[in-house]
């Protein structure tokens, strides 16, 4: 295989996002210490109770959760008592989302193991990395956003075409 002796997971950015994820995720459900939600199901709440409960799709944009694990998700959480489905009043085929009163006291108490979770990470930088680490993840992310123009999405398939990761 081409390239195969020069791969390495402890270079591979694809490896160390899969593992800092983990991390982030072992950080919460330890702060959250036998909480009722995982992440995930405290980002859904945080983006229901931000208002993106609209439509399954915004709510989708607003996480990054894909839209399949989202509806497993919101199905799981609404028979939990901590979400509610109804058809919006504009659409009877979009399904609006909204937070239960259990949904808001069950995200009300894992904020604080969120906020734990998030400041481990960071403390396992230098101070003075930290605003840059969180600045170089938002733009991964926005990079990897899809674009409304068709101008747009060409331009970004030429860009960085010859970068290639060290290994």
């Amino acid at each position: 295989m081409p390239g195969e002796d020069s791969f390495s997971l402890a270079n591979s950015p694809g490896q160390l996002l899969h593992r800092a994820q983990q991390i982030a995720a072992e950080n919460f459900s330890h702060a959250n210490n036998g909480g009722a939600l995982t992440q995930r199901q405290f980002v859904l709440l945080h983006a229901v109770k931000d208002g993106h409960g609209d439509s399954q799709i915004a709510l989708a944009k607003a996480t990054g959760i894909d839209r399949s694990t989202l509806a497993e998700l919101i199905v799981r959480l609404s028979q939990k008592g901590f979400l509610r489905r109804q058809p919006a009043v504009h659409d009877r085929r979009v399904k609006c989302v909204t937070l239960t009163e259990a949904g808001m006291a069950q995200y009300v108490a894992a904020l604080a193991a969120a906020s734990t979770a998030d400041i481990a990470i960071l403390n396992a930088l230098p101070k003075k990395q930290r605003d840059n680490f969180l600045k170089v993840l938002g733009k991964l992310i926005k990079a990897s956003q899809p674009t409304d123009s068709k101008a747009d999405k060409k331009k970004k398939r030429g860009k960085n075409r010859d970068v290639k990761p060290q290994y």
